[in-house]
C-alpha cells in the first residue's frame, strides 16, 4: 500500500534545500575555522632582533588554493542563497589576500637581493670616498 499525504512533494523538496543548505554551511565553517586557526611564519633575519621576513608559505599557499576552490564551488550552488554575503565575502577576502601575498613575497624576494648589495662592505655610501694615492694631503 502506497499512500502518500498531501505535501510529500513540497516535504522533499524542503528537505533536499535544507540538506544542500546545511552542506554548504559546513564547508563555509570549516574554511573560517582553518583561517583562525593559521599561523604565520615569522622568521628572524640574520639573527637579528628587530628585522624579521615572512617564512614558508608552501602551506599557505595550499590553504589559500583550497579555499578559494571551496567558496568558488560554494558559491556555484543553487542551494547558496542564505549565505551568498558570506560567501561573497569570503571571495573578496580570499582574493585580495591573496594578491597582498604575491606582492609581500615579490618584496621580500626583491628586498632580501638587494639587502645583500647594499650591505656589503664595499658600498658603504657614509663612508668617506677613499683619495688617489698621488693626491698630496695639502689639496684637501
Amino acid at each position: 500500500m502506497d499512500i502518500q499525504h498531501p505535501f510529500y512533494d513540497m516535504d522533499i523538496k524542503v528537505s533536499g534545500q535544507a540538506s544542500g543548505e546545511a552542506s554548504l554551511e559546513t564547508i563555509l565553517k570549516k574554511v573560517e575555522d582553518s583561517w583562525k586557526s593559521t599561523e604565520f611564519p615569522v622568521l628572524s633575519h640574520r639573527d637579528s632582533k628587530d628585522l624579521f621576513i615572512l617564512g614558508g608559505t608552501d602551506d599557505i599557499q595550499v590553504l589559500l588554493d583550497d579555499s578559494t576552490i571551496n567558496m568558488a564551488t560554494v558559491a556555484s550552488s543553487r542551494y547558496v542563497g542564505p549565505i551568498k554575503t558570506r560567501v561573497d565575502e569570503w571571495q573578496r577576502q580570499l582574493n585580495l589576500f591573496s594578491q597582498t601575498l604575491e606582492e609581500w613575497l615579490t618584496c621580500q624576494r626583491n628586498w632580501l637581493y638587494l639587502e645583500s648589495i647594499f650591505s656589503a662592505p664595499e658600498y658603504n655610501p657614509l663612508s668617506p670616498p677613499s683619495l688617489p694615492p698621488s693626491l698630496p694631503p695639502s689639496l684637501l
